[in-house]
């Protein structure tokens, strides 16, 4: 079953670090600290219904995600955080290297 950003806190992540996120994001204040961890539980939510399966089921015996797993998350926060105020109707498409990031993790 996927976790659902309904079923949790909107800020509480399991695998996304805030500091990971805000080197991705080059951030380094914390203005922005709930925003980013709001984006990264959305993510989080998100992933596992776009592979199929659940994080968890991703996660080694100490659970830690795949690292191109990790990334891929850490730049879908990033296209979330780099386009958070359009106002031109821009479409958040994923990129050739998120696409190829995540390929080997769907279920068919």
């Amino acid at each position: 079953m996927c976790p659902s950003i309904h079923s949790k806190n909107l800020t509480d992540m399991q695998y996304l670090l805030l500091e990971d996120i805000k080197r991705q994001c080059v951030v380094e204040h914390d203005e922005d600290d709930a925003l980013l961890m709001q984006m990264g539980a959305a993510v989080e939510a998100m992933i596992p219904h776009a592979l199929g399966q659940s994080l968890d089921d991703l996660a080694d015996e100490n659970g830690n995600l795949p690292a191109d797993l990790y990334l891929a998350m850490l730049m879908k926060v990033g296209d979330y955080y780099a386009h958070r105020e359009s106002k031109t109707g821009f479409a958040l498409h994923d990129t050739g290297e998120l696409r190829s990031l995540l390929l080997h993790y769907v279920r068919h």
